[in-house]
């Protein structure tokens, strides 16, 4: 009863990362702009778009929970 195949696959870690790569990119680049944004001369600028990364980087990992099986 409970082995029958309906057709449908089980979700694969391989399959996940294939279908969500662009948002894990986005976070990796947005979680380093963040860090580097931070060195940034002016401290006030820093530290604004620090922020600011690390938000968007917050809502993309939101995105990619989301999205998990």
């Amino acid at each position: 009863m409970g082995d029958e195949k309906s057709g449908v696959s089980k979700p694969t870690l391989t399959r996940f990362i294939e279908d969500n790569h662009k948002l894990i990119s986005t976070l990796a680049i947005l979680a380093a702009l963040s860090a580097f944004s931070n060195n940034l001369a002016e401290k006030g600028y820093g530290k604004i778009l620090s922020f600011l990364f690390f938000t968007l980087s917050l809502l993309v990992c939101v995105e990619i929970e989301l999205n998990f099986p």
